[in-house]
């Protein structure tokens, strides 16, 4: 049988993230698990809605690690930035209140995987 070792907080890399000037300090993880990137609704509904694109609808079925559904309200471009630097990345935003994630369409769109 085989084992499975969770993850500890020193084996996830985590980034301190500004999504708007109104709204910094936004913890989101760095994730080679999730293909996609994630944004939870609370943040987003923080961002001024004249600073926000609109929520464009979506099909995809997003299911956690633990094989749960996420509930997704739709895309949406955001401008964030972190460690001095400004990115624009498409987010999947979650419905409830949990971290944000950085996935590997993120990493792939910028290079770093």
């Amino acid at each position: 049988m085989g084992y499975v070792r969770l993850a500890q907080p020193a084996d996830s890399f985590f980034v301190w993230a500004t999504v708007h000037p109104t709204v910094p300090d936004v913890l989101m993880l760095m994730d080679t698990g999730a293909g996609i990137s994630m944004l939870p609704q609370t943040i987003y509904d923080a961002i001024p809605d004249v600073d926000k694109q609109p929520l464009e609808p979506t099909s995809l079925k997003i299911l956690a690690g633990n094989n749960t559904d996420i509930v997704c309200k739709g895309t949406a471009e955001v401008r964030f930035s972190f460690s001095n630097m400004t990115f624009v990345q498409r987010f999947y935003i979650s419905a409830g209140d949990t971290l944000g994630i950085l996935g590997t369409d993120f990493m792939t769109k910028e290079t770093w995987c």
